[in-house]
């Protein structure tokens, strides 16, 4: 990075924290890196307060754990009942057919 602003007259850094699971970085490199670029650019130390000062709502990601949670719940609950039901309609239509061919002298 020193060599970069010192060099090219680059001026500014921009760390994205995106594609999570897939090009991550540890927490201790990203600090490592906004770091340095606040060292060696007023900006990035200017943008990483504005971000420290922004309200964070931990109590959504719980929020949405519980609601897809409950939702998976449901969904399984609805399948049982589903699988139960089918299992109900095959068996009185086993037992219609039984009356109907005993009816008609079949069986």
């Amino acid at each position: 990075m020193e060599v970069m602003v010192r060099e090219c007259g680059i001026n500014s850094f921009r760390f994205f924290m995106t594609y999570k699971g897939l090009l991550m970085v540890t927490d201790d490199l990203l600090l490592q890196g906004l770091r340095n670029a606040s060292r060696l650019v007023p900006l990035v130390w200017f943008m990483q307060r504005m971000v420290m000062l922004l309200p964070r709502d931990n109590n959504r990601e719980a929020d949405m754990r519980t609601v897809s949670e409950r939702t998976n719940s449901r969904v399984a609950w609805f399948s049982i009942l589903s699988l139960g039901v089918c299992v109900a309609i095959s068996v009185l239509q086993l037992w219609h057919l039984q009356g109907f061919f005993r009816k008609k002298k079949l069986i």
